[in-house]
């Protein structure tokens, strides 16, 4: 019988990889402002698209982003940094005021604000052509006239038409609208430093090595009132340029998912 002592076998090397760049100065973070609402918005669809084959996601596992490494480092597997987007969204309170007839729209008060909505526009905009972004903090407010249920099967607060004095309701349907209700809600985003296992080879990463795990599989409506929000970081990742990116996409026909 021989006996043989466990041992780790992990040996560390240098290796080049690639990664989340970072601002350098004013004029390269405007460029990649450009950049990344336009191309990257384009090309957001496809990421869901199932034949990786097709659509590579190298870098990209559900809401993380992970670094890969050059292709010239043996074969094995490497622990590597990553960065979670995490994004909590909740319903904001939104009161009716009146019908805007000539204008096709409702007037909606919204904290200090009323929006005039469009609602002979397509019933089922799950983010309307119209996103307002007057949050200060790294936040934004989209509405949509979808039913949003959360994994508990409740709604959140909105607006609905038919609780509305029949007279005003006569009106709303006088724009010969689909639309039954507006849902406000508000959202935020925060980062969490994660890390996790690749394939050297094909630079995969093993998703149950992913930690800490922020992936979320369920929902609860809460008030945005809970939520935390924070002003935007000075990174590419922790900066303002995911709104951005949305106020840009606003018409893509991905959002309306």
């Amino acid at each position: 019988m021989i006996s043989v002592e466990t041992f780790n076998a992990t040996v560390p090397l240098v290796a080049s990889s690639l990664g989340v760049p970072e601002f350098q100065n004013l004029s390269t973070a405007n460029l990649t402002q450009q950049f990344m609402t336009t191309l990257p918005v384009d090309f957001s669809p496809w990421i869901s698209y199932p034949n990786e084959s097709v659509v590579p996601t190298l870098g990209l596992f559900n809401n993380s982003l992970y670094t890969v490494v050059d292709k010239t480092l043996e074969n094995g597997q490497a622990i590597v940094p990553a960065t979670g987007l995490n994004i909590s969204c909740g319903y904001v309170p939104a009161t009716f005021i009146d019908v805007n007839i000539a204008g096709g729209a409702v007037d909606i008060s919204v904290g200090d604000n009323v929006y005039s909505i469009d609602v002979r526009a397509t019933p089922d905009l799950m983010v309307p052509d119209t996103i307002w972004d007057l949050d200060l903090d790294d936040s934004i407010t989209l509405y949509t006239s979808n039913t949003v249920l959360d994994s508990e099967g409740n709604p959140g607060l909105p607006v609905i038409f038919s609780a509305l004095p029949p007279s005003t309701l006569k009106k709303i349907e006088g724009l010969q609208s689909n639309v039954t209700q507006i849902q406000f809600l508000k959202c935020t985003h925060s980062l969490v430093p994660q890390s996790g296992q690749i394939d050297t080879e094909f630079n995969t990463l093993n998703g149950a090595s992913l930690h800490p795990n922020i992936y979320k599989n369920s929902s609860r409506w809460i008030s945005s009132t809970n939520l935390d929000f924070d002003a935007p970081g000075s990174t590419l990742l922790g900066s303002n340029l995911w709104k951005n990116m949305l106020n840009s996409a606003s018409s893509g026909s991905y959002l309306n998912e």
